[in-house]
């Protein structure tokens, strides 16, 4: 066996290389004095003995050839690495196996998100319905009045409130962002909490627990904030107008010509008036026949869902209003309640639509909601039908009017 002297590795008798690191191998000193000598031939014996070396005589004498026993040799031992280098090739390839299957988790930090994909999740809740909701509070800020009970007001900061969070929700959510990518985000998050702060002056607005300077500052807080983000975000952001967050004082309340004859306490008078009120109610009832099923359809979006809701919700609470100022004359009373509970029906149909669009614009349970939409309209419309049957007898007693001039649902 042979012993080489550069790595210590162990190769049989006969190996010239190391099968390890390739070195050359030295033979063993038994191998060495096994080949068989020449001597030298013997003089004359009056001749002093003369010893030639063994390489004269090798080149005087023939070789003579000595048949030796075959040497069992053993398999050379191969160089390792190549074994090696396939099992790492093999293991590489296991795990791009494990890799796309999922057993092995893709290394996150490696993936961005493309901006197309950024962009699309900020310009929803984030832009376009907090947008939405900030042009209708600034509608409602200019004509609604504060009132202890909830009214369009209250329903803007509400709305409003749920869209902040839901935005911030959502932007905290994403991951895989880039560095430009992150630095937008805390621009979009400052204005979502500015937007939030707005939300909850209004709500204390609507509820009188806030005046009107600090809901006016509030809104200047986030108008700065917008007008920041479309400073400094690229064109792909959707942000709401810096003009949207300028609120006017509201209006003072209309007290001195009121919308209805001031003479209600006549049945004629009385009747005007109510005509006027169901025929104004009745353009509401056509709006929000067209309403749900345009949601339904996409046909609206939510942003625009929304405000189209709030403009009825407010119209329909302007008609309870002046339904509540009227005098009924004598005989008149029971057809004034019904009138008055219909309305007040009516209301919280609306009402109730709206928390349908915000619940499909949260992705909750919208059906529920329509559920409930129509329930209170069954009610609405089986109170209507009452206050109409006894209205219409009424009227046309005191001015001759039949049913048929009465406008068909209101």
């Amino acid at each position: 066996m042979h012993t080489c002297e550069s790595c210590g590795n162990t190769e049989p008798d006969g190996a010239r290389f190391c099968g390890e690191c390739g070195a050359a191998l030295e033979a063993p000193a038994a191998v060495l004095s096994s080949e068989p000598p020449y001597h030298a031939a013997t003089a004359v014996a009056s001749a002093p003995t003369l010893v030639v070396e063994a390489p004269a005589v090798a080149a005087t004498l023939p070789p003579v050839a000595v048949a030796s026993p075959p040497i069992a040799q053993a398999p050379r031992r191969r160089r390792r690495w190549p074994v090696v280098a396939a099992f790492v090739v093999m293991l590489g390839g296991g795990a791009a196996v494990l890799l796309v299957s999922g057993v092995i988790p893709p290394h996150h930090g490696r993936t961005t998100l493309a901006d197309a994909d950024f962009w699309r999740a900020a310009n929803g809740h984030a832009a376009l319905d907090l947008g939405a909701v900030d042009r209708t509070a600034q509608d409602d800020v200019s004509v609604a009045t504060p009132t202890e009970e909830s009214n369009a007001l209250y329903d803007d900061g509400a709305t409003m409130a749920s869209y902040a969070a839901e935005a911030a929700d959502e932007l905290r959510a994403l991951t895989g962002l880039t560095a430009a990518q992150t630095a937008d985000r805390r621009v979009l998050q400052t204005l979502i909490a500015s937007n939030r702060t707005y939300a909850i002056a209004l709500e204390g607005y609507a509820r009188q627990n806030v005046s009107l300077d600090d809901l006016q500052s509030a809104a200047t807080a986030v108008g700065a904030a917008a007008r920041v983000a479309a400073s400094v975000l690229p064109s792909e952001a959707q942000l709401p107008s810096e003009g949207v967050f300028v609120l006017a004082a509201p209006a003072p309340p209309v007290t001195a010509t009121p919308s209805t004859p001031t003479d209600v306490g006549t049945p004629g008078a009385y009747v005007e008036a109510v005509d006027v009120l169901l025929n104004d109610s009745h353009r509401t009832l056509t709006a929000v026949k067209a309403f749900a099923p345009a949601v339904a359809n996409g046909q609206l979006d939510n942003g625009s869902a929304v405000v189209e809701i709030n403009r009825i919700i407010s119209a329909r609470q302007r008609q309870l209003d002046d339904a509540l100022r009227l005098a009924a004359p004598a005989g008149f009373a029971t057809v004034q309640a019904l009138l008055v509970r219909s309305l007040r029906l009516s209301l919280q149909d609306d009402e109730a639509l709206a928390g349908w669009v915000n619940e499909r614009g949260a992705g909750g349970n919208s059906q529920a909601a329509l559920d409930d939409a129509n329930a209170i309209g069954a009610q609405a419309t089986l109170a209507k039908k009452r206050f109409i049957a006894a209205y219409a007898r009424l009227r046309q007693a005191a001015t001759g009017k039949t049913a048929a001039s009465l406008p068909n649902g209101y």
